[in-house]
């Protein structure tokens, strides 16, 4: 239409009317297949369109004040479409955008909390987190913000025994791993290290520590972190990913955890 000719815009239009149209098209059953004329009823679109697009299927290309005419209707329909979806998604982000700042709320609270004592109890509270995790829009969102909020811990002592850390947060790893995301979390934490990453800090060395579960995990050795894992974790771990980005930020200060993974990767 676009280059003024009559061709091209007889040819979109027959497309654009055959696509609206044939959404509810069972092309699997064509005995039950419905009329063109009957699914543009469906959809709204007047009888002379689906006409027009009989015709030009069937050679007769009509006239150019025909053709704009169908144009004009078409992109006229394909405005109210967006107008309407754009009102309906926008209502959609602002719930999830609502929902994903509660869920970090209660990720933080959990954190702050059991970090400072592991036996207060208020796991109770990581219920409120299921509906972004049967999201995969906020469910990976939610798991890239749980693995920096445990970086983000200061404590010295933790950078050195990831193990302690992992058991103080023991029911948020559960919970994590009950929604079959611990893998992504894992993952996160790995994807966090950079070429200036130190050998010593805490994404380091909880990195390098799940690494060895994974491949302790299936082979039955012993390691405090392979109770957090199941056989789903284990075999669906995204080991070319982690490998790739190891690959990609190598340096004197992960050499170890890098030579962990392209081990593993090799090995699965």
């Amino acid at each position: 239409y676009f280059e003024e000719s009559q061709l091209s815009l007889a040819l979109a239009l027959m497309r654009f009317v055959s696509l609206v149209s044939s959404e509810d098209q069972d092309r699997i059953k064509p005995y039950a297949a419905q009329s063109l004329l009957s699914l543009t009823r469906k959809v709204g679109m007047p009888c002379w369109l689906a006409d027009l697009r009989n015709d030009i299927a069937h050679g007769s290309l009509p006239s150019i004040e025909l053709l704009e005419r169908g144009f004009w209707w078409s992109l006229e329909c394909v405005r109210d479409f967006w107008a309407s979806n754009t009102s309906h998604f926008s209502l959609i982000c602002v719930t999830t955008k609502n929902l994903f700042a509660s869920a970090c709320a209660v990720v933080d609270s959990f954190l702050a909390s059991h970090l400072i004592d592991p036996k207060i109890c208020c796991s109770s509270r990581l219920d409120e987190l299921n509906n972004l995790f049967g999201d995969d829009r906020s469910g990976v969102p939610l798991i890239q913000y749980i693995a920096t909020s445990i970086l983000q811990c200061s404590d010295p002592k933790l950078s050195s025994a990831p193990a302690s850390l992992c058991q103080s947060i023991e029911s948020l790893l559960v919970y994590v791993r009950q929604k079959q995301h611990l893998q992504l979390l894992i993952l996160q934490f790995i994807l966090n290290v950079r070429a200036s990453t130190g050998r010593e800090s805490l994404c380091t060395s909880l990195s390098l520590a799940w690494v060895t579960a994974l491949c302790d995990f299936p082979a039955r050795n012993s390691n405090p972190l392979c109770k957090f894992l199941d056989v789903y974790c284990v075999k669906n771990f995204d080991w070319r990913r982690a490998l790739s980005h190891m690959l990609t930020v190598c340096s004197i200060h992960n050499y170890d955890l890098c030579v962990g993974v392209v081990r593993s990767y090799n090995r699965r």
